[in-house]
């Protein structure tokens, strides 16, 4: 066994000590011919994931305002179905009740293959 399959094996094992079960929902634009685009919501096959890192930054304002942002991170298999958050591209999911977005999708790689996938994502609900 070389060594990056034994790693996408070892990645594996991480996932499934905390699985979650996530279905994305993909928002996307094609450009349609005339300066502007065409979306269309498709809903992607399920993915076993593993969300850790979360944390809440609140920013305040000088008029008494606050904005909470929660945000995590997951880590999925190699070839998880994930795209970052562009303005044509949307990637959301719920889990727990709870709605996400994923902002950006980093490839990790051991002897130039990809080993596994790790997202940054914010609640939006």
């Amino acid at each position: 066994m070389r060594l990056y399959q034994r790693v996408r094996k070892n990645i594996q094992k991480l996932i499934d000590v905390n699985p979650a079960y996530i279905t994305v929902t993909r928002k996307a634009g094609i450009d349609d011919g005339a300066g502007g685009y065409v979306f269309t919501e498709t809903t992607l096959a399920s993915i076993k994931v593993r969300l850790f890192n979360r944390s809440v930054m609140t920013i305040s304002s000088t008029d008494g305002g606050k904005l909470d942002i929660t945000k995590a991170k997951l880590m999925c298999d190699w070839c998880a179905n994930l795209r970052r958050y562009t303005s044509t591209n949307e990637d959301t999911f719920v889990l727990n009740g709870e709605k996400f977005r994923v902002l950006d999708v980093k490839d990790y790689r051991v002897d130039n293959f990809t080993v596994k996938k790790e997202a940054e994502v914010e609640l939006i609900d």
